[in-house]
C-alpha cells in the first residue's frame, strides 16, 4: 500500500527551530512551531490557561476516560461546524468523525 509514496521534503516550520538555534540575536523570539518561550527556554503557562484548568477542575465530575473516538458531544459540534446540520444528518451513516491529539499523531489515529 506504501510503496508508491515518495519521502516529503523537510518541513518548512520544524525547519524553525534549526534555524532559531543557530541565530546569535539575543533579542531573538521562538514562535516556530507554535510554542512560546522565555528567555530562560521555559515555555511558562500562560495565565489564562491557568485559569482555563481551574474552571475545567471546578466543573469536572468524572475521571472516567473518554471513548477512543473521543467525547462524543463534542465530535457532534465539529461536525456541525464542518458539514453543517443539512449535510451531517444526510451523511449520518457514512460519515466519521474524531477527537485525537493533533497533528500527525492524531491523522494516524483516524487511519486507523
Amino acid at each position: 500500500m506504501f510503496q508508491s509514496l515518495q519521502p516529503l521534503p523537510p518541513d518548512p516550520i520544524l525547519g524553525l527551530s534549526a534555524a532559531y538555534r543557530a541565530d546569535i540575536n539575543p533579542s531573538k523570539v521562538d514562535l516556530g512551531v507554535g510554542v512560546y518561550k522565555d528567555a530562560t527556554g521555559r515555555t511558562p503557562v500562560m495565565r489564562a490557561v491557568k485559569r482555563a484548568e481551574e474552571i475545567l477542575v471546578a466543573s469536572q465530575d468524572s475521571k472516567a476516560y473518554v471513548a477512543p473516538t473521543g467525547a462524543a458531544g463534542y465530535n457532534e459540534i465539529v461536525a456541525s461546524l464542518l458539514l453543517g446540520n443539512t449535510l451531517k444528518k444526510s451523511l449520518a451513516d457514512r460519515r466519521a468523525t474524531v477527537q485525537t491529539p493533533g497533528g500527525c499523531g492524531g491523522l494516524r489515529i483516524a487511519a486507523e
